[in-house]
C-alpha cells in the first residue's frame, strides 16, 4: 500500500512494472483481508457464558417493560392458581398437583424433564404467567442456567427446525452475532418459551394439518443430547384439547391449567386496584353475597378484571356491572367500552395525538386485516393471525398494489440520474459518440431491473450498517469484495474520463497500449489516466470496503438491528440507506475529482489531444456541477432504487392506505396504543392486548 501511494504521487510517468504492481494491489488486499479474517475467527471464539449473561440482561429489560404494560398502573399482579392435568402417557413428573403465580419458577425447576404446557381459558393469564416465569428464572439465574426467551408461536415458520428458528430470533431481536447465537442454542443454553399456540392458525383447520400441529411436532423433535430439551408452551385449553384428541401434544411434558379467579380474589383485586372504592361497593357486595353468581363468573379472569377496572375507573357507574352480568352481557359490554375508556385515561394524563373516533377506526382496520388474512398464504409468505410487523404489513393494502407502487418508487429513484446523464452527455462528453448513446440507454435498463427486483421480492429483509461487524469473518470478506468493486468501477471511470479522446477511442488505444503501438502523446495520456484511475479507485475502494463490510441484513448471518422495539427494523434500514447514499455520493465526488485533478496538474498532455478530452470540458462550467450532480444522483439511485427495500415497500404501503384506513405514521400510533394498553409488543411485532379485544373489533363494521 505504501508503494502504491508513492507511485501514484510521484511526478514521473508509471513504468510497466509500476502498472503491473498497482494492478495486483486489489488482489493482494483481498487475500490479506481473508487471511486476517481467518486468523481472527480462529483466535476469537465467543464466550458462551458472557453471551448468555448479555442475552439475559436484554431479555430481562424487554420482559420488565412488557410486565409493566400488563399491570397498567398497578404493581402487584393477581396471584392466579393452576392445577396439574396429567396426560394418558408420556407426562413429566411434577412436585405437586397445584401451584400459583408467585412460585411458578420453583414449580418449573422441580418438573422433570423441564417441559411445561400452560393452558387456560381466554384471558386466564397465560402470557402473564409466562412473563412471570421468565423474570423469576432470570432473577436468580446462575451462569450455567439457560436463558428463557419468549417467542410468539404465531410467528413460527412451521417448516424449520426449532434450533434454527431460535438462532434467527436471537440474531434478529436480541442483537447476537450468528456464531454466538448458534453456540448458545446448540449448547442448549436458551429456554424457548412459545406463547400463544392457539394463535398460530386462522380459521380452525383439521388438527393434524394445522400450523399448531407442526409447531408441536417441532417441539417434540427438540432434544438435548439423548433427552428432551426444556421448553415452555402456552395455549388455550379448548384448542390444546382438540390437538390432544388427535394425538398431537407435547411429549414428556407437564400440563398445568390456570384456574378461574375466585370471587374472593376478584373482591380483593378491585378493592386494592380501584381509585374510588365506595363507587365499587355494589360490585363488592354482590361478589361477597353470590360467590358463584353471574357477576363472579363474568369477572373470573385477570383480563376481565382489568377490563372492569379500566372501563369504570374512567367513567360510568360500576353498579351497572351487576345488571349486565345478570343479563349475560357484562363481558361484551366491557370489551365494547374498553377502547374509549383507555383513550379517556390517556386524555386525562396529557395531550392526545388522536381522537377517539380515529383510534377506533384504526384499530378496527388492523383487526379486520388479521381476521380476514391471518393464516393465509400471500406471495409465498404465511400471514400471522396476531402479529403486526411494520415492514411486513403491506398485504393490508392488497397483494399487488403495494408491490406495484414499490416498483414505481424504484423507477423514480433513477429519474434524477437519467436527466443528469443526458445533460452530461450533451456537454462534458461532446465528441464521445459511443458513450453519448450508451449511457442514456444504460440508466433505463438499470431502472427497469430495479423495478422488477422490487416486484419479484415480496418480503425484502431490513439492512443496517454496523461498524462492529468489520472485524468479523463475514465483515472482512465483504470488505475485500467492496474494495475490489469500488476500485475497479470508479477507477475505470476516472481513468476513462482522464484519457477518453475522440482520436484515442477511434484507434483503440487501450488495446494498443499493451502491445506498444501508440500514437503520439497517447502514452502520456494513458499513463496519466492509469494513475488517476488508480488513485480515485483507491478512495472509492476504501469507502466501498467499509460500506460493504458494515452492511447487515436482518435474519441472515450478520449482526442485526437493535430490534428490541418493533420500529427499529425500519429505522435501521432507512438509516443504512441514507448513510450508504451519503457516503457513496461524497466518496464518488472526491474520487472522481481527485483522480482527474491529479491528472490535469501533473501530466499536461499535448494541447492537440487534450483539446478533445472530456476531462478538460469537465472543468469548464457547467461541467463541475454536472459531475457532482450525476454522482449524487447515482448514489441516490444505488441506495434507494437498486435493491429491494423494506423501508421503500413501507412507504409504498403508506401511499396506498395512509390517512384513510390507517394513520400516515403507523409506528408512533402503535407505540401510543401500547402505552394506552390497547396493544402490546412481542419481540419485533405488535399484538392486540388480548385476543378477545381483537375479535370484537374485527366483528365491527
Amino acid at each position: 500500500m505504501a508503494y502504491a501511494l508513492w507511485a501514484l504521487t510521484r511526478d514521473r510517468p508509471l513504468s510497466p512494472t509500476d502498472v503491473a504492481t498497482l494492478l495486483g494491489l486489489p488482489t493482494a488486499v483481498a487475500g490479506l483481508a481473508v487471511a486476517v479474517a481467518g486468523l481472527r475467527h480462529a483466535q476469537q471464539e465467543p464466550d458462551p457464558t458472557v453471551t448468555a449473561r448479555y442475552l439475559a440482561e436484554r431479555v430481562e429489560r424487554t420482559e420488565e417493560r412488557q410486565w409493566r404494560q400488563f399491570l397498567g398502573g398497578d404493581t402487584v399482579p393477581l396471584d392466579v392458581r393452576f392445577a396439574f392435568r396429567p396426560a394418558p402417557a408420556r407426562t413429566a413428573a411434577v412436585p405437586s398437583n397445584t401451584g400459583h403465580l408467585e412460585e411458578v419458577a420453583a414449580y418449573f425447576r422441580a418438573v422433570h424433564p423441564q417441559r411445561l404446557v400452560v393452558t387456560g381459558g381466554p384471558g386466564a393469564g397465560k402470557t402473564v404467567l409466562a412473563v412471570q416465569l421468565i423474570l423469576a428464572l432470570l432473577h436468580d439465574r446462575a451462569d450455567d442456567d439457560p436463558v428463557p426467551v419468549r417467542l410468539s408461536a404465531a410467528s413460527c415458520p412451521g417448516t424449520v427446525d426449532l434450533a434454527e428458528w431460535l438462532i434467527k430470533h436471537l440474531v434478529d431481536i436480541h442483537e447476537l452475532p450468528l456464531p454466538a447465537a448458534r453456540d448458545l442454542v446448540e449448547g442448549r443454553r436458551v429456554l424457548p418459551v412459545l406463547d400463544g399456540l392457539d394463535e398460530a392458525d386462522g380459521e380452525s383447520p383439521p388438527p393434524t394439518a394445522s400450523r399448531a400441529a407442526q409447531i408441536v411436532e417441532i417441539l417434540n423433535t427438540y432434544q438435548d443430547g439423548r433427552h428432551r430439551a426444556p421448553v415452555v408452551l402456552t395455549c388455550r385449553t379448548d384448542r390444546y384439547e382438540v390437538l390432544a384428541a388427535s394425538q398431537v401434544r407435547l411429549l414428556d411434558a407437564a400440563r398445568v391449567e390456570l384456574a378461574p379467579v375466585t370471587a374472593d380474589q376478584a373482591h380483593d383485586y378491585l378493592s386494592h386496584r380501584t381509585l374510588d372504592p365506595p363507587r365499587w361497593q355494589p360490585v363488592l357486595e354482590e361478589l361477597q353475597a353470590h360467590p358463584t353468581g353471574a357477576l363472579a363468573s363474568a369477572l373470573s379472569s385477570p383480563w376481565r378484571l382489568t377490563l372492569a377496572a379500566t372501563v369504570y375507573d374512567s367513567g360510568g357507574d360500576p353498579a351497572d356491572l351487576v345488571l349486565l352480568a345478570r343479563q349475560g352481557r357484562a363481558g361484551e359490554q366491557m370489551v365494547a367500552q374498553y377502547v374509549d375508556a383507555a383513550v379517556r385515561l390517556q386524555q386525562d394524563a396529557g395531550p392526545m395525538p388522536y381522537q377517539p373516533e380515529q383510534v377506533n377506526r384504526f384499530l378496527r382496520a388492523l383487526a379486520h386485516y388479521l381476521h380476514g388474512r391471518g393464516g393465509q398464504t400471500a406471495v409465498g409468505g404465511i400471514l400471522s393471525t396476531s402479529d403486526l410487523v411494520l415492514h411486513t404489513l403491506w398485504p393490508f393494502a392488497g397483494k399487488h398494489r403495494p408491490r406495484l407502487t414499490d416498483a414505481v418508487l424504484a423507477l423514480l429513484a433513477w429519474v434524477p440520474l437519467y436527466f443528469g446523464v443526458v445533460a452530461l452527455c450533451e456537454t462534458v462528453l461532446d465528441g464521445a459518440e459511443f458513450w453519448r448513446v450508451a449511457l442514456p440507454l444504460a440508466v433505463p435498463v438499470l431502472a427497469a431491473a430495479s423495478a422488477w427486483a422490487a416486484w419479484a421480492h415480496p418480503w425484502p429483509l431490513p439492512r443496517r450498517a454496523d461498524l462492529r461487524r468489520l472485524p468479523t469473518m463475514a465483515g472482512l470478506r465483504r470488505c475485500a469484495l467492496g474494495f475490489l468493486v469500488g476500485m475497479t468501477t470508479v477507477g475505470a471511470l476516472a481513468a476513462w474520463l482522464a484519457t477518453a479522446t475522440t482520436r484515442v477511442q477511434r484507434t483503440g488505444a487501450y488495446c494498443m497500449y499493451f502491445f506498444g503501438a501508440l500514437p503520439a502523446d497517447a502514452d502520456r495520456i494513458l499513463n496519466a489516466g492509469m494513475r488517476a484511475g488508480l488513485l480515485a479507485g483507491a478512495v472509492a475502494g476504501a469507502a466501498g470496503a467499509v460500506m460493504a463490510g458494515a452492511v447487515a441484513r436482518v435474519g441472515e448471518d450478520q449482526r442485526a438491528a437493535n430490534t428490541a422495539r418493533p420500529r427499529a427494523f425500519l429505522r435501521a434500514d432507512l438509516t443504512f440507506r441514507l448513510v450508504t447514499g451519503s457516503v457513496a455520493a461524497v466518496c464518488g465526488v472526491l474520487a472522481t475529482w481527485l483522480g482527474v485533478t491529479r491528472w490535469l496538474t501533473t501530466e499536461a498532455p499535448s494541447t492537440i489531444v487534450l483539446a478533445s478530452s472530456p476531462a478538460v470540458t469537465a472543468f469548464v462550467p457547467p461541467g463541475p456541477f454536472l459531475i457532482t450532480g450525476v454522482t449524487c444522483a447515482a448514489a441516490l439511485a444505488f441506495a434507494f432504487g437498486a435493491l429491494p427495500s423494506p423501508s421503500r415497500r413501507y412507504a409504498a404501503f403508506l401511499l396506498c392506505v395512509g390517512g384513510r384506513q390507517l394513520p400516515w405514521r403507523i409506528g408512533p400510533f402503535m407505540d401510543w396504543a401500547c402505552q394506552a394498553g390497547l396493544l402490546r409488543t412481542a419481540g419485533g411485532a405488535y399484538q392486540f392486548r388480548h385476543r378477545e379485544l381483537q375479535e370484537w373489533l374485527a366483528r365491527q363494521t
